[in-house]
């Protein structure tokens, strides 16, 4: 039989076993916070989830449209002489459209003609024509219009007509359009997109800094094998693109190129 003594160091051994489990417990939940808080960022992210910079999506299909667009736009009038403030605050005087020419009348046969007198004409010097400054909000340079069109022309354009119709351009930040317009009109010339059923081919290859193509496969298939050939024979008989333009830093250009084929 056990004494009452032995009870009582029985009874505060199993008082201490609730303080070393919440003991335990805590420990764990500090491990588990820590190792949450400084677990390293994209450990477990696989590479091809990352985002690339470098990557376009071009739209390849439609008649084709000029490689070229409108260069640059035609001016408005120049500016010469600011306008007070006063005036500023007035509307200004337009100058209105010309009246339209009058239709073709038939001319009275042996109308008489009123006698018109012998006036001596005498032209005034150069010098002594006066020119009346275009007047203006802002001085701006010389313009080659001669009458106000209300543009200003900025810079020199560049259509993506050679896209063909419902062509899409997302160059992100690459530095020269015109580079893709190249890229394009030599992949149209080697495409055979006469075909008789409609689709879409979605391609993808990598431009290498010498402008040689590399790693061509397809993504997306329209569903008819010879579609699909064409897109692959376009990009395999071109080969080769000038070499990227000096101001592209990244020594390669990937790039996903759409073939839409319209019967």
């Amino acid at each position: 039989m056990k004494s009452t003594t032995d009870i009582l160091r029985e009874r505060a051994a199993d008082d201490d076993s609730p303080t070393r489990t919440y003991a335990i417990s805590l420990a764990g939940h500090v491990v588990v916070i820590a190792a949450i808080m400084f677990w390293p960022a994209g450990f477990l992210s696989s590479p091809s989830n990352e985002v690339m910079a470098d990557v376009m999506t071009i739209s390849l299909g439609g008649p084709a449209g000029p490689s070229q667009g409108g260069q640059t736009a035609l001016a408005s009038r120049p500016v010469q002489e600011l306008l007070p403030l006063i005036e500023a605050s007035e509307p200004q005087w337009v100058q209105p459209p010309a009246p339209a020419p009058p239709d073709m009348t038939i001319p009275t046969p042996d109308a008489p003609r009123r006698p018109e007198a012998d006036v001596p004409v005498e032209s005034a010097p150069d010098e002594a024509r006066g020119r009346t400054p275009t007047r203006g909000p802002e001085l701006r340079p010389e313009g080659n219009a001669l009458a106000e069109t209300g543009a200003r022309g900025e810079g020199l354009g560049l259509s993506a007509g050679g896209l063909g119709s419902g062509g899409l351009l997302e160059v992100g930040n690459f530095c020269c359009p015109e580079y893709l317009g190249t890229m394009i009109e030599l992949i149209r010339q080697r495409w055979n997109q006469r075909q008789a059923v409609p689709g879409e081919v979605m391609m993808k290859f990598t431009i290498q800094r010498d402008g040689s193509i590399t790693d061509i496969e397809r993504e997306t298939t329209s569903g008819y094998l010879a579609l699909d050939q064409s897109a692959q024979r376009a990009l395999l008989l071109t080969s080769s693109l000038p070499p990227l333009p000096t101001r592209f830093s990244e020594d390669h250009l990937i790039v996903h190129l759409k073939f839409e084929y319209h019967p």
